[in-house]
């Protein structure tokens, strides 16, 4: 599955709405991981985000959903699924003022 379109607003954006081909070409950049690894890391602003250029083109990049992504992508690399069959449910047998005090919490 190829990485989602880098978003961007402004002129290049107006000129890709108006049929301008290579407006909508630069609206379309896509990323591979590999893509990442060769930026060149000019800043970071608002603590949490990372200004980079990859040739001629500059990127933000969010640092917390960066990292989400790398944990989320070890995780499912790492993790291994078991499954189990359900359990039959036991009857709980309570008196009527469990009852009630169960009841009134329900929506709390």
């Amino acid at each position: 599955e190829p990485p989602p379109a880098i978003a961007t607003t402004g002129a290049l954006e107006a000129a890709a709405e108006a049929g301008d081909s290579a407006a909508r070409a630069a609206l379309s950049v896509r990323l591979t991981k590999a893509s990442f690894g060769q930026m060149e890391v000019l800043g970071q602003f608002n603590n949490g985000f990372i200004v980079t250029r990859l040739g001629p083109d500059l990127f933000v990049v969010d640092q917390h959903a960066a990292d989400e992504k790398a944990n989320f992508e070890r995780l499912g690399a790492s993790a291994v699924v078991s499954s189990q069959r359900l359990v039959a449910p036991l009857p709980l047998e309570l008196a009527p003022a469990e009852q009630a005090a169960i009841r009134e919490h329900l929506d709390a």
